[in-house]
């Protein structure tokens, strides 16, 4: 938990400097983040159930790099391993800005 209010605290100063380019209200663009990590953090934990250090490694969130995009329906959160020698591994959380549910997810292999 410390850990995911970490992230969120990272993720907002990120929020605050990209405000004026931005249509979304910091409360929405927080509230999709913890939606977005919630769910990555549940998807990382159920496809990497390999025993062992690099298994450990993916399941864990704080070892995901997050960016966030946009477009006129969704906001896009990626993540990729911060550890620049793994192949592979990432994915997307879509999640709309109209009702701040998740549309999509895709898993980068």
């Amino acid at each position: 938990m410390k850990n995911f209010i970490a992230l969120i605290f990272v993720l907002l100063i990120a929020l605050a400097s990209l405000q004026p380019a931005m249509a979304q209200s910091p409360d929405n663009l927080i509230k999709a983040s913890g939606v977005a990590i919630a769910a990555y953090s549940k998807n990382i934990a159920e496809r990497h159930t390999t025993p062992g250090a690099d298994g450990d490694y993916m399941r864990n969130i704080n070892n995901y790099d997050i960016g966030i995009s946009q477009n006129s329906s969704y906001i896009i959160f990626i993540f990729l391993p911060s550890d620049k020698n793994v192949a592979g591994g990432g994915g997307e959380i879509w999640i709309s800005k109209k009702n701040m549910k998740i549309e999509k997810t895709s898993n980068y292999f």
